[in-house]
């Protein structure tokens, strides 16, 4: 069972790494360009294949990303695809090499592609065009051309059950660009560290803040007291109040960021339980308990071949969603366990069993090596028409922290690329406060006093 990501307490010994934090930010990335207003939140490069292998840190691993596309743009097909299509190519290699004449393995994974994937009705039917995925099933045949004009070459046989991997090369394009579309909308709502909610109270905040900046100005002018003198004591309070303001419209709290590089819990996270209650199959007697090392041991298979592994790509908590088997990697990829299922039902019931609910494997592989694509591990999710994927998925990312609560729990950021980006909005944050308190300065200097 999924549990939440690892508590992250308010701390006043956080404050003292304030200026730590601020003069020592983690190195600069490289970037793509600017998004949103005053051009303040960086948009840094971050590749599609970097985040697929797991090699980012939370909040930008690949079960994040997972979660993301599953949970807030509803759109997880091409994700799955590409992690199936990369399985495929793996297992096509290996048969190719084998020099055997046939693979009932490659032929049952091609079938359950095309009723997942390709066909007309499927679950995670691609968001392309019926043209192009009713050709790919009709000329699903046609092996040796497609190996041919993309020169990708096996030495081993053929068979016309299932297309090399280049027959699918176009498809394949197509996805990669939806998804990095996807993946830009991602990275850019995971540079904040607050929702809506807590945006807004800051917003909130700032312009008290800025109200209370006005009573020396209004004293030296409506009662002639201080001169001008006090009103410049009114400008520190300006910026401040324009500070955290500019700061709360880019998704920064500046009160999350004093206490530490953290971000509030997301919804569907928050609909997990706290601690993870272990569960028990009576089919094959695996068992996971979510610990807080968040070990999984397997007690199906005999003690010689059991082995036990940890999620590198989260840090702390459990609560993956992946639908890979996982097997012995390198520590360079992450090992993520199932994806949990989901049952049909009102809203909130949907996401709390999407949240919690756990698949077990279902591959009795013995390989040491890679991953394996596990079909009946991909959650039950409603259908999304073609037509509507761009439209849901922008409505869908902007959307995302509008159910977070107020003062929600927080999780530790530990990606140097949110944190980062965090920081570049603190900073132009504090720059563009400086002009905004000089505009509002000047006038109240200019401002006469009442006689």
């Amino acid at each position: 069972m999924a549990s939440r990501p690892e508590h992250y307490p308010y701390s006043f010994k956080s404050l003292l790494d304030v200026p730590r934090r601020l003069f020592h930010p983690p190195p600069s990335q490289v970037k793509i360009g600017r998004v949103r207003s005053f051009l303040l939140t960086p948009l840094f490069e971050v590749k599609l294949t970097d985040v697929l292998e797991g090699q980012h840190l939370p909040p930008l691993s690949r079960k994040d990303f997972e979660e993301y596309l599953l949970f807030v743009e509803h759109s997880p097909e091409n994700f799955y695809f590409l992690q199936w299509l990369h399985d495929y190519t793996r297992l096509y290699t290996q048969w190719a090499q084998s020099g055997t004449p046939y693979s009932p393995k490659l032929a049952l994974s091609w079938s359950r592609a095309k009723e997942t994937f390709f066909a007309s009705g499927a679950p995670y039917r691609l968001n392309l065009p019926s043209s192009v995925l009713d050709k790919l099933l009709t000329n699903s045949d046609d092996t040796s051309s497609h190996a041919s004009s993309h020169h990708y070459e096996y030495t081993g046989p053929t068979h016309s059950s299932y297309p090399p991997p280049p027959a699918l090369a176009k498809v394949r394009r197509e996805v990669e660009d939806m998804l990095r579309e996807s993946l830009t909308r991602f990275v850019t709502g995971s540079c904040g560290n607050s929702g809506r909610a807590r945006g807004l109270f800051g917003i909130a905040l700032g312009v008290i803040t800025l109200v209370v900046g006005l009573a020396p100005v209004l004293m030296s002018i409506l009662a002639g007291r201080g001169g001008r003198a006090l009103r410049v004591a009114a400008i520190p309070i300006f910026w401040l109040g324009a500070w955290i303001t500019i700061m709360s419209l880019h998704g920064v709290c500046i009160v999350i960021f004093l206490f530490g590089d953290a971000r509030q819990l997301y919804p569907y996270e928050l609909a997990r339980p706290k601690i993870t209650a272990p569960i028990s199959n009576l089919d094959n007697g695996r068992t996971i308990t979510g610990a807080q090392d968040d070990v999984v041991s397997e007690k199906s298979r005999p003690a010689s071949d059991a082995h036990l592994f940890v999620d590198l790509e989260r840090g702390n908590e459990g609560g993956s969603t992946s639908t890979f088997e996982h097997k012995p990697v390198p520590r360079s990829l992450s090992a993520a366990s199932s994806m949990p299922g989901m049952e049909q039902g009102g809203e909130g019931c949907e996401l709390a069993a999407m949240s919690t609910s756990a698949h077990q494997p279902q591959s009795q592989s013995r390989s040491h090596t890679g991953w394996s694509f596990d079909f009946d591990a991909l959650p039950v999710s409603p259908q999304t028409p073609a037509t509507a994927w761009s439209a849901q998925a922008e409505a869908g990312s902007e959307k995302a922290g509008a159910d977070i609560p107020t003062f929600g729990p927080l999780t530790r950021v530990l990606s140097p690329v949110v944190t980062r980006a965090q920081w570049e909005i603190v900073v132009r944050s504090a720059v563009l406060a400086v002009f905004v308190a000089g505009i509002l300065g000047a006038i109240c200097l200019a401002v006469p006093a009442r006689r």
